[in-house]
């Protein structure tokens, strides 16, 4: 990996974690934090969630699996585990609600289209 500061200065690292290692405690807290939110680092992140690696085969340390979560990738597995019937009912509601929304939106332009064609006036 390689970062160019300016056209006479750029640095190189084997692993991007060694980028991390350079950043004061507090910056890395914000860096860290902005970058969860990308959209690219939300999908290799899920994928490790749902596959146990990236696309790519990369992946976090799982640990050994206790009574407990001991690392954050095995707590995000314990989490989605325990509440995907939950999550999964909230999605289907949501869906469900768009649909419905969709569907009356749909009905009121095909009779406005109808008024329209037959010189209906309601």
């Amino acid at each position: 990996m390689k970062i160019t500061i300016s056209k006479y200065f750029s640095m190189e690292f084997s692993e991007p974690n060694e980028l991390l290692e350079l950043i004061e405690d507090e910056d890395k807290i914000h860096f860290l934090q902005s970058l969860s939110c990308n959209e690219s680092v939300l999908k290799h992140v899920a994928d490790q969630i749902m596959y146990g690696c990236t696309e790519d085969g990369y992946h976090a340390s799982i640990g050994e699996v206790k009574s407990k979560p001991n690392t954050s990738l095995q707590n995000a597995v314990r989490l989605m585990s325990k509440n995907f019937s939950e999550i999964a009912n909230s999605q289907i509601t949501e869906l469900e609600l768009k649909l419905k929304e969709l569907e009356k939106s749909n009905n009121e332009w095909r009779c406005k289209y109808y008024d329209l064609y037959h010189g209906v006036s309601r």
